[in-house]
C-alpha cells in the first residue's frame, strides 16, 4: 500500500507524492531537479498495476528518444553527452527531442524540464499556460539571416527563444529569449508558397517574422495550432486576423521570372525551399521550376536592410508606428534552361539529396546542382515535375540514376 503527503513546491504550489524512505532519491532520475515525482516504494508492482512509466505520458518519459531534425535544423540532442553525470549516472537526462513528428499533438509535447522552464523563466504572469511549441529557422524583420529558434505558444503571449549553442544542459543555458507578442496583438497570418512558410505580422505591422519549417505538413501543423489558440481566446482579447495563403499576383517578387502566355496568366511553375550543399556546408535556396527554366534562388522574405527594435521579451509590444520597411524580394542565384538537365542522381543512404546534372551543348561542359530537401517525401512530386515537361521536349525518359552513397568531394 502507498503512503502520500504534501509537498510545497517553488512558489508555493503543492502535490501529492508517495513518502520516501530516507535512502530514496530525492531528485528526478531524468533531469535531476528537484520537482515532484512519482517513485514506487517497492521493486515489483502489484498485478494489474502499472509501472511509472507506462503511467505516465509520452512527453512525460525519458527524454533521450531523439526524432530525425530535419536538414539544416538538426541541433546536437543527438551527441552523448562525454561527461558522465556523478549525481544521475546517466546522460540521458542531458539530451533532448524537440523535433517532433508532423502530427498537431506532437506540437504539444514537451519536455518536463522544458516545461519548467518556461513557467519560470519565460511567461510573464502567473496564469499563463503552454500551448504548444516548435523548433524552427525563423527570419526576423530588420535582421539579416535565419537563426535557429523555439517558438512558444501560450495562451496569452507568442514567444521567440533564439538557440545559442548546443542543445544539451538546462534550457536557460542555450535559450534566449528574443521576443514576445500578444497574440491579440498578431496583424497578419499568412501561409506561404507551397505551404513552406509562415508570415506573422502584429501591431499592424509594425513588426513580422517568417518561420521556416520548409515542410508544408509542419507548417500547416502549427497554423493550425495557432489558430485554435487565437479562436479560444477571451472576446475582449481575441483577434480578428484570420490566416491567409500567398497568392502570386502581378506584384509578387517570382512574377518576373514566370512565363506568361497572352492572357497574362503565370503558367504552371513548382516551388520548393531547398539547401544547396557546397562540400560539409548548406545554404538555404528556393528552388523554381518552369515549363522551361530552371532556378536557384536566395530570398529575403520578410525585408532585413533596416534594423527595427524588437518589442519587449515582457511581451508589450509598442504602439508607436515604425517606419516602412522593404517587403520580400528576390535574387536569381543560378538559371539554367530545362533542355540543359542531362541527368539525375539520387542516393540510397542519403534519400534527403539529389544532384542535378546539366550539360551545355555549346561550351561541352558540365555541371551540377547538389539540393537538400527537408523530407525525402519531397523528392516525389519535384521530379514528376521535372520529368514531365523534360521528356516532352526530348521524347525519351529521364536519366535517373540511384548511387549507393552520396560523395561530397566530388
Amino acid at each position: 500500500m502507498r503512503r502520500w503527503g504534501i509537498v510545497v513546491l517553488c512558489g508555493g504550489s503543492r502535490g501529492l507524492y508517495p513518502s520516501l524512505s530516507p535512502e530514496s532519491p530525492t531528485v528526478c532520475p531524468n533531469c535531476g531537479s528537484d520537482h515532484v515525482v512519482l517513485l514506487a516504494l517497492s521493486g515489483g508492482a502489484p498485478n494489474g498495476e502499472q509501472s511509472q512509466e507506462e503511467q505516465l505520458p509520452a512527453s512525460s518519459q525519458s527524454p533521450s528518444t531523439v526524432h530525425d531534425d530535419p536538414p539544416g535544423e538538426s541541433d546536437d540532442s543527438t551527441r552523448a553527452d562525454s561527461t558522465p553525470s556523478q549525481a544521475l549516472g546517466s546522460h540521458d537526462r542531458h539530451k533532448w527531442s524537440l523535433s517532433p513528428p508532423p502530427e498537431r499533438c506532437g506540437l504539444r509535447s514537451v519536455d518536463h524540464r522544458l516545461r519548467l522552464f518556461l513557467d519560470v523563466e519565460v511567461f510573464t504572469d502567473a496564469q499563463e499556460e503552454f500551448q504548444c511549441c516548435i523548433k524552427v529557422p525563423l527570419v526576423l524583420a530588420g535582421h539579416p539571416g535565419e537563426c535557429l529558434c523555439l517558438v512558444v505558444v501560450s495562451d496569452h503571449r507568442l514567444y521567440v527563444l533564439k538557440v545559442t549553442g548546443e542543445i544539451c544542459g538546462p534550457p536557460a543555458s542555450w535559450l534566449q529569449p528574443t521576443l514576445a507578442v500578444p497574440l491579440q496583438d498578431l496583424s497578419c497570418i499568412e501561409l506561404g508558397l507551397a505551404g513552406q512558410s509562415l508570415r506573422l505580422e502584429w501591431a499592424a505591422g509594425a513588426g513580422s517574422c517568417v518561420l521556416l519549417p520548409r515542410d508544408a505538413k509542419h507548417c500547416r501543423a502549427f497554423l493550425e495550432e495557432l489558430t485554435d489558440v487565437l479562436q479560444s481566446l477571451p472576446p475582449v482579447w481575441r483577434s480578428s486576423v484570420s490566416a491567409t495563403e500567398e497568392e502570386v499576383t502581378p506584384e509578387h517578387r517570382l512574377w518576373p521570372l514566370l512565363e506568361r502566355d497572352s492572357s497574362s496568366e503565370p503558367s504552371r511553375f513548382f516551388y520548393l525551399q531547398v539547401f544547396l550543399v557546397e562540400g560539409p556546408e548548406t545554404c538555404p535556396v528556393s528552388l523554381l521550376l518552369t515549363l522551361s527554366s530552371l532556378y536557384l534562388l536566395d530570398e529575403d522574405l520578410v525585408g532585413s536592410e533596416a534594423e527595427a527594435p524588437l518589442p519587449a521579451a515582457s511581451g508589450e509590444a509598442s504602439e508607436k508606428a515604425l517606419p516602412s520597411r522593404p517587403g520580400p524580394s528576390v535574387c536569381v542565384r543560378e538559371q539554367q534552361p530545362l533542355s540543359s538537365l542531362s541527368s539525375v542522381l539520387l542516393y540510397r543512404t542519403a534519400p534527403e539529396d539529389l544532384r542535378l546534372v546539366f550539360y551545355d551543348e555549346v561550351s561541352r561542359l558540365e555541371s551540377f546542382w547538389a539540393l537538400r530537401v527537408v523530407c525525402p517525401e519531397q523528392l516525389t512530386p519535384l521530379l514528376a515535375w521535372i520529368r514531365e515537361p523534360w521528356e516532352q521536349l526530348f521524347s525519351i525518359g529521364l536519366r535517373t540514376v540511384t548511387q549507393e552513397a552520396l560523395d561530397l568531394d566530388r
